[in-house]
């Protein structure tokens, strides 16, 4: 007969980098974009639609706010929002 046991691990992961999710560079960890999209069309589950990324420069950063934009300037009833941080340091 086997003897079973269930245990319980706890995983600590730490954070090493990042990598961008517009171009799929390195992130520099002490220079970077933190860029956040919502919208408040649904009510009230419009937290689900809160999205987080990061972009290791300016120019990436500028290229899907443009593309973002562009997406919501053509709907009637659009409640985008779209916020830019830039930060300086992976914590």
């Amino acid at each position: 007969m086997d003897i079973t046991e269930k245990k319980t691990v706890e995983m600590v992961e730490e954070v090493v980098g990042k990598k961008c999710d517009y171009c799929g560079r390195t992130v520099d960890g002490h220079n970077y974009f933190s860029v956040t999209t919502s919208h408040h069309d649904w009510g009230n589950d419009n937290i689900d639609s809160y999205e987080y990324m990061d972009a290791c420069c300016p120019a990436c950063a500028l290229e899907f706010t443009e593309e973002y934009v562009k997406g919501a300037y053509n709907k009637p009833h659009n409640t985008k929002k779209i916020t830019i941080e830039h930060c300086r340091s992976l914590n």
